[in-house]
């Protein structure tokens, strides 16, 4: 009745598989099905004991099949299973999940054994269980049994216990005849501590109406819930989902708008609290298009030539989006790649030899992440507002100020053209200052222009700390500290290794809150 199943494990616990687990069945029809289960999700280590059902026949096979993935093996050969002699058979019940189970600490868990005798079998078993964690109690209930039937198996006291994977052995004794079976226990820590929120920071501004929130990854957690909600009390929640990341991306925000979210660590059996909220605000998006000055510029048809075009934003912002619209002539575009380029280094690929290799000629089209899938026409080849092959989406956040290069490169010899035009349509996000902020009194920053070293001063109505937050225009916090409040507020910031731009300043004092922006040379 009691097999050890061996399989090779061949890698397969990493490798791409990244299965630390697999199931065990029994077919009785030569390998035409697999309907019984002999093991659940136990380790993938090579072997495993089984109980064999007492179904008599020479058709017989095992599958050993990867624990939620489809990787399998069938044994080469069939096997004959006869019937016992006078017996019993304590086993796993044969349903998914009841062999290898996931609690908290602090939980109980129970394990149904499958209790059976062969061929007149009488006597009376009783069960006991070791490998369980230290200080645990184990149980079964009923104490012993004589007849078919099922005993359950409860693991409780775990509070002290220390978290980790489990092997429990139990042991089925009648008189001199005993009977061992696995079940498994993974034990998982209930404490995830405090988790840390990281960006966009507390109380950050100006940012997209498309933001990806991110927050320290929790070792003890291997999933997290997340909310966005327009009040600090999450009941007009705008967005929620899981990420099995430290990272979640919300978007469809309105402009203008102030934002909480927070985010909640679990794991396969366990749930945390959720995490003090931070806040941010959305900025107001405004868009302009820009043409390049430096068209048209020809492409050779001799060799392999590559073309630079540039175009010039003066006095741009933060990116919250790009689209590009050109007009090239070419008498072969299957040759040609283009690349966006921004005036920090980000490339962008457009299309890299778009649509078959024939006599399709010309690009008149817009470029944009709202576009659609290119379909090749012939002249020209590609039109209408498409989707280029990388997202400009990468662009988003960088500053747009400087030189954009927009390149071309022609692969092949004998066909040319011309870039005719290009131009860039982008769209960047700013602070909402003032937004629906109960203001400071008498509040003002001097001096403004400064060099980095500025004065805070107000007359608070609150003796709460006060919290001064400057971030930088894309939003990113550059710094904070809290300040005692006294009668007439005056204090002196000294930021330190700031390069000149626009600066936001926040001054928290209790429920008011006032952001102004700075200007440092």
């Amino acid at each position: 009745i009691y097999q050890n199943v061996t399989w090779d494990v061949a890698g397969t616990t990493a490798n791409g598989v990244n299965t630390p687990y697999v199931d065990i069945y029994l077919s009785t029809n030569g390998g035409t099905s697999f309907d019984t289960l002999l093991a659940s999700k136990v380790p993938n280590d090579g072997s495993e004991v089984v109980t064999i059902p007492n179904t008599p026949g020479a058709q017989n096979r095992i599958m050993v099949r990867g624990y939620d993935n489809i990787f399998y093996d069938v044994s080469n050969a069939n096997f004959t299973i006869s019937a016992p002699a006078a017996t019993f058979a304590s086993a796993f019940n044969g349903v998914a999940g009841e062999q290898n189970k996931s609690i908290c600490t602090g939980s109980s868990i129970a394990f149904t054994i499958d209790y059976k005798v062969h061929n007149g079998f009488s006597g009376t078993t009783t069960f006991s269980a070791t490998g369980n964690p230290a200080g645990t109690t184990v149980t079964f209930s009923p104490t012993s049994i004589s007849a078919n039937g099922t005993v359950t198996m409860t693991v409780s006291n775990t509070n002290a216990a220390t978290p980790g994977f489990y092997t429990l052995n139990v042991t089925a004794t009648s008189g001199s005849t005993t009977k061992n079976a696995n079940y498994y226990l993974d034990l998982l820590n209930s404490n995830f501590g405090t988790m840390s929120l990281t960006t966009p920071a507390d109380l950050a501004v100006g940012q997209n109406t498309s933001v990806t929130l991110s927050w320290a990854a929790n070792s003890n957690a291997n999933a997290y819930d997340v909310q966005v909600a327009t009040d600090n009390t999450f009941t007009n929640i705008i967005s929620s989902g899981s990420s099995a990341t430290n990272s979640y991306t919300v978007s469809g925000l309105s402009q203008a708008t102030n934002y909480f979210w927070r985010v909640q660590p679990k794991n396969a059996a366990c749930i945390g609290t959720y995490s003090n909220p931070f806040k941010f605000t959305t900025g107001q998006i405004s868009c302009a298009s820009s043409a390049s000055a430096n068209v048209p510029i020809t492409i050779s048809a001799s060799g392999t030539p590559t073309i630079n075009s540039t175009l010039n934003i003066p006095s741009g912002g933060v990116i919250s989006s790009v689209a590009i619209t050109m007009n090239v002539t070419h008498t072969w575009i299957n040759d040609i790649t283009a690349i966006l380029i921004s005036p920090s280094g980000t490339q962008v690929q457009l299309f890299a030899q778009p649509c078959t290799s024939d006599d399709i000629q010309n690009i008149v089209a817009t470029f944009s992440d709202s576009g659609i899938p290119v379909i090749c026409g012939t002249n020209p080849g590609i039109s209408g507002t498409v989707l280029p092959t990388q997202p400009l989406s990468a662009f988003n956040g960088q500053n747009s100020t400087g030189n954009w290069t927009l390149r071309i490169s022609d692969a092949y010899n004998q066909d040319g053209g011309v870039l005719n035009s290009w131009s860039l349509n982008i769209c960047t996000v700013s602070a909402a200052l003032g937004l629906t902020e109960t203001k400071l009194n008498n509040f003002m920053i001097y001096p403004n222009p400064n060099n980095g070293s500025f004065h805070v001063q107000f007359t608070p109505d609150a003796s709460n700390t006060t919290e001064i937050t400057v971030f930088d225009i894309s939003g990113r916090r550059i710094y904070n500290r809290n300040f005692q409040t006294t009668a007439i507020f005056n204090e002196s910031i000294q930021l330190e290794n700031t390069q000149s731009g626009i600066y936001l300043v926040t001054v928290k004092n209790g429920d008011r809150q006032e952001t102004q922006k700075i200007v440092i040379r």
